[in-house]
Formats: C-alpha cells, structure tokens, sequence
C-alpha cells in the first residue's frame, strides 16, 4: 500500500472515500514525474536544434548576457594626409626632366639621374632625353653583370652612346663624375641623342650603367 495515506478508518469507508474521489485525486506521489520544474524548463530555453535537423516549435532563447550589438551607420571619416606624401606611383611616373612616354617602370634612383643628366643638357640650350624602356633594361642588365664579376667594362649592347662608374653612392655623386669626365661629359651633351636608360645594381659596388640613343 502506498505511503501516501493511511488506514486510519475502516477499509469499506476508506475504499468509499477513494472511489468517490477518484476525478479529484491525482496520485500526487506517483505523478510528480509529471510536473515540469524550473531546471528542465531553463534547459529547454537554451537547448537549439542542431544544423541541418528538423525544429520543433521556436525554443525560448534567453538573451545573450552581452546584448548584441547595435548596427552602427558607416562611418566615412575624411582621410589624414601625411604631412610628406609619398608619389602615388613613383615606378612609373614622368616628371618634366624625366618625360617618360612609354611609361617604363623605373626606380626612385634612375629617374633622378635622367632629370639631373636632362638638367645638365637644358643649361646649354639641348634638348631633353626621354626615357626609353629597352636602354632601361640594357642598364640593369650591365650593371648586373659588371657586379657580379666585380669588373668595371663597357658592353657591346645596342646603344648610341654609355657611361658606367663604379662605387658612386647617390645619383648627384655620379653625375658630377660623369660631367668631370671630358669622354662621358661628351656623351651626356651630345646633340644627336634623343633617349636615355640608366641603373645601378648595390652589389659590389654600386655599379651604374647610362645609355644613349639616337
């Protein structure tokens, strides 16, 4: 007999008693595997399907204890510029002294000296070299080889006129050495020349390389 209740009156009016009341009485001992509790609910509230299977009703999600966070508008803040800005294309660019139609990649140190070689020739009233992609590539290919055989030589590329130096660390430095030079001041000033490649390769060196052509 369960020890939910006990015999205290006669078994007749006991039975009596629990069958009339048998819609009231629920067996609260035996039913209360029933009866949901506040754990069993809470973990219901944050139990999601898994990707991809089947959900049931909306589970209860309780909320993120950080909130999520609010959509901010973007924001487009006006750009600060470096006090020294840097050219937005310095391998390709054309100045005055260094006019550039078939826009060849160059480095920061052979346009300077094409401008300060041009510099030299516009003092005298001559016309300005442009720069000229093949005689480029003929110099860093020199100046390559001479650094790494570590000899100073011209070479026998297609060209109207060279220059080469050894061991000159700026490209003013090289130039005023050209110029001091009556055979390389020559081919600088010549009047028949329209285009110009220069390069220097660190190496062993530097070792520069100046073209010419007609």
């Amino acid at each position: 007999m369960s020890q939910c209740a006990k015999w205290t009156l006669p078994s007749a009016q006991i039975l009596l008693l629990m069958l009339s009341a048998t819609s009231l009485l629920t067996g609260a001992c035996g039913r209360m595997d029933t009866v949901a509790d506040a754990s069993s609910v809470g973990e219901a509230a944050v139990s999601f399907p898994e990707p991809g299977e089947e959900a049931g009703e909306d589970p209860v999600r309780i909320p993120d204890p950080v909130g999520e966070a609010a959509p901010v508008e973007p924001i487009n803040p006006t750009p600060i510029q470096p006090a020294n800005p840097a050219p937005q294309n310095p391998e390709t660019s054309s100045t005055a002294l260094a006019p550039n139609p078939q826009n060849a990649a160059m480095k920061d140190f052979e346009r300077r000296v094409i401008e300060l070689t041009n510099a030299e020739r516009q003092k005298r009233g001559l016309s300005i070299l442009t720069v000229n992609a093949h005689l480029l590539n003929n110099c860093r290919q020199w100046a390559g080889n001479m650094a790494s055989r570590r000899s100073l030589n011209h070479s026998n590329m297609d060209f109207g006129g060279e220059n080469i130096a050894w061991n000159q660390s700026s490209p003013e430095e090289v130039v005023t050495s050209w110029m001091n030079s009556p055979g390389h001041r020559a081919n600088i000033l010549r009047t028949g020349f329209r285009s110009i490649g220069v390069s220097m390769v660190s190496s062993n060196g530097p070792y520069w390389c100046q073209q010419f052509g007609w």
